[in-house]
């Protein structure tokens, strides 16, 4: 089956394989500087990579810390909901995040590119809050951390997950959303 894909950037290197990918195997893919996309299936999230400052916590500038956490999580925010009026037709509604596992406040060991590690962190909030609002409206939702290795993000964004209408919620990533990298374990947030 073929998608209409919309993504938000391709300016990250896991965003951009995705999109090689699918628009290889025949989806049609537009980006954020596409005009009129019609109607979509999924919806691809990415925080840009290439604005990586490798600066720490200790000497980021506050002011350049919030116009960078604005820029990039209301980024995610404001194309989610520009883009989901255009998926209420589609039979998948699927919205996706491409992070890596730094992005979890739990488990990141890095110590620089705090504003972009602190972005993936807050957009996966924004998943949260997005899950919690459509999920009953028959959406679904894939948070992939990319660690190197394992089924790739492509992949993962277009399988159907454990799903049992029956089954206790905790047990169905399609009733929760969960962040999993490429092995297919449960990163935290």
């Amino acid at each position: 089956m073929s998608y209409k894909v919309y993504m938000n950037t391709l300016d990250n290197p896991t965003a951009q394989g995705v999109y090689d990918e699918l628009t290889e195997n025949g989806h049609d893919v537009v980006t954020g500087s596409d005009g009129n996309v019609g109607d979509i299936d999924l919806l691809i999230l990415s925080i840009p990579h290439a604005n990586r400052d490798h600066m720490t916590i200790r000497d980021l500038d506050a002011d350049l810390l919030q116009e960078k956490l604005a820029g990039y999580v209301n980024d995610i925010l404001l194309t989610s909901l520009s883009i989901i009026p255009l998926m209420e037709k589609s039979s998948l509604k699927r919205i996706a995040f491409l992070t890596d596992p730094a992005g979890s406040i739990r488990e990141s060991d890095e110590f620089d590119d705090y504003a972009y590690h602190m972005a993936q962190a807050a957009a996966g909030m924004v998943m949260k809050i997005l899950h919690n609002s459509y999920r009953r409206n028959g959406f679904s939702f894939r948070v992939y951390a990319d660690c190197g290795s394992g089924i790739g993000a492509t992949e993962y964004i277009l399988t159907d997950q454990s799903y049992i209408p029956e089954d206790d919620p905790v047990h169905s990533d399609e009733n929760r959303i969960v962040c999993r990298d490429g092995y297919l374990r449960e990163i935290s947030w």
